[in-house]
């Protein structure tokens, strides 16, 4: 799903997220979906204060999405 997005929206998500994802999903096997739901929320999350916080000019801000995966690979293996 995530190298769909990255072939039809290159500009929204790099392939380095989708082969770190891929990573993840081969190396948790069975946490990796938990580790990337959490991942995304986190990003979410994040998003979303920065739009709180800022405006709608936080909408054209860049947020690298890797330290969110990690993250979330690192929740999902403690949960």
């Amino acid at each position: 799903m995530l190298g769909a997005l990255s072939l039809a929206r290159p500009q929204a998500l790099g392939m380095g997220d989708v082969k770190l994802a891929l990573l993840i999903a081969v190396g948790l096997d069975s946490a990796a979906a938990r580790a990337l739901v959490l991942g995304l929320a986190l990003a979410a999350t994040v998003g979303l204060m920065l739009l709180v916080r800022e405006g709608r000019g936080a909408g054209q801000r860049a947020l690298p999405l890797a330290p969110f995966l990690a993250a979330g690979s690192l929740l999902g293996l403690l949960l």
